[in-house]
């Protein structure tokens, strides 16, 4: 670079500069020893002040050198970060999902779970024991009916507390007393709590039996939640939707009329509000809810349809009706909400104690105080006399002129059912949208109608058959009547009634 006169823009002294290595490298003056910047601007060199040229530097386009440390100090940037996010997916704790696509949660700690995660994350039931946290395999209900006992314990609980009771057995606000048979259960009032303005929708009078015509509307519905699936009938003997479900009243006979203070009474009477105060041998010994596959009746209906006591033995799948679809065992609902399963070899007794809300209490005086209730069926053999004892004066047959107590007058017979009635009730709306046999729809209808199907023997050979065929349905504002007819219709058949029952035969006949 030729010399080129410059001046100190401080102290005003000539400056040369020779090299151009000096342009953009700061100098100092020879005279003032100020800090100065050799720029070159459009091929004419000049000087400036050093805090100047720093916004200049900052502007200028950088050297071929600085353009290479860049790119490499992006490339090692970007080539770091790479490998974080890579260390940092591998190592991460991951959840594992188990076989069946339950999310399994491990914790590392030592502690446990908190409570709320615990309730919320199902469980898979192949946790290995070196997870932290507990199998709830025992305690989670995993099967519908197990499910269908902890959301109905859930929903009894909750009343419980609300009401500082459990329901009672049946319910009546009639001015003259009806017989527990003729009330409605603690189901009814459970489900018309369940459902807004159920005495203005389906006009319940709770003065009136339950059967009453004027509650079909109400009664001949089928709510799932308190039928099991395992279980086929789906109807009771009373002809009406049943539940499977049953509030367990004690041991023996009498249990659904005893008093809370009785050693035989259980959580559920005819009469009787339990309190949980009132459970002497702790909610976690005390059955709340059993399952019933026998004698069924109607989810609506008070008495042994829906409040039943243990009475003879065997107690699981036995001549009681108690069962929930399994051959060897059956799941029951215990007063603190927890399903378990009884096994059929279960000592009776341990079933009766179960049963019972305060199995210690002393008998009363004029009540026998068997641990054990009979299990004698009345058509077994009687057994073979032993020696013949002479009775005691004391107890001796009563003279012939003694009072005798007066019998007790029979129970008023229980109204026929209408079946023309409940044909005419009408539907808003009835659909069958996927195919099923004619012989499924069928036993659908038998719930709504109240009443069984039968085949005459002489028609059974041709319309047997035609049972497996395929029927859908779809309905608007009509019959149950209609629904009936519609489906039969489909393959080739009609109906006609008969006394209690309908006859099913060809149409051709």
């Amino acid at each position: 670079m030729p010399d080129s006169p410059l001046t100190c823009p401080y102290c005003s002294t000539r400056l040369r500069v020779r090299e151009r290595i000096h342009v953009g490298r700061p100098v100092n003056c020879p005279e003032c020893r100020q800090t100065l910047v050799f720029v070159e601007t459009a091929g004419e060199l000049s000087v400036t002040k050093m805090d100047r040229e720093l916004v200049n530097l900052a502007n200028r386009r950088p050297a071929v050198g600085d353009a290479n440390r860049h790119a490499r100090l992006v490339a090692w940037t970007a080539a770091g970060a790479i490998a974080i996010v890579a260390a940092t997916i591998m190592f991460w704790p991951q959840p594992r999902w188990s076989n069946s696509g339950t999310l399994a949660v491990t914790y590392s700690n030592t502690g446990s779970a908190p409570p709320s995660v615990a309730r919320s994350v199902p469980t898979d039931p192949t946790v290995t024991e070196d997870q932290t946290l507990p199998r709830m395999a025992d305690t989670v209900p995993r099967s519908p009916v197990e499910n269908q006992f902890a959301n109905l314990g859930r929903e009894l609980l909750v009343l419980a507390n609300d009401e500082e009771t459990f329901p009672i057995g049946t319910f009546s606000t009639a001015d003259q007393p009806l017989a527990p048979d003729d009330r409605f259960s603690w189901i009814a009032v459970l489900e018309a709590a369940n459902e807004p303005g159920p005495t203005e929708r389906w006009n319940v009078r709770w003065d009136r039996a339950w059967r009453d015509p004027h509650h079909d509307p109400f009664v001949r519905r089928r709510i799932s939640r308190w039928q099991n699936a395992a279980v086929l009938k789906l109807a009771g003997d009373d002809g009406y939707p049943a539940t499977h479900f049953v509030g367990v009243a004690g041991v023996g006979d009498d249990a659904p009329r005893l008093p809370i203070g009785h050693p035989r009474a259980g959580v559920f009477g005819d009469e009787r509000q339990t309190r949980l105060d009132d459970i002497a041998d702790g909610t976690s010994e005390t059955l709340l809810l059993a399952g019933v596959a026998e004698k069924l009746g109607s989810w609506a209906a008070g008495g042994s349809a829906t409040v039943r006591p243990f009475t003879r033995e065997p107690f699981v799948n036995g001549p009681d009706g108690f069962g929930t679809g399994k051959p060897n065992s059956m799941f029951v609902l215990l007063a603190d909400g927890s399903v378990r399963t009884l096994a059929a070899d279960t000592d009776p007794d341990i079933i009766r104690r179960l049963a019972t809300i305060n199995d210690n209490a002393p008998s009363p005086v004029d009540d026998p105080p068997p641990k054990r209730v009979a299990a004698v069926d009345p058509t077994d053999p009687v057994p073979a006399p032993g020696p013949q004892i002479e009775k005691p004066a004391a107890l001796a047959p009563r003279p012939p002129n003694a009072e005798a107590k007066p019998a007790e007058p029979p129970p008023p017979p229980k109204p026929a059912r209408d079946i023309t009635a409940a044909l005419n009730q009408p539907l808003l709306r009835f659909e069958q949208v996927e195919p099923i046999p004619l012989r499924q729809m069928l036993r659908q209808l038998e719930e709504l109608i109240g009443t069984r199907f039968v085949i005459d023997d002489e028609q059974r050979p041709r319309v047997e058959p035609k049972l497996n065929t395929p029927v859908k349905l779809r309905l608007q504002r009509t019959t149950v009547g209609d629904v009936l007819r519609a489906t039969l219709h489909q393959a080739g058949l009609t109906f006609r009634i008969e006394a209690d029952v309908i006859q099913v035969l060809r149409e051709d006949e």
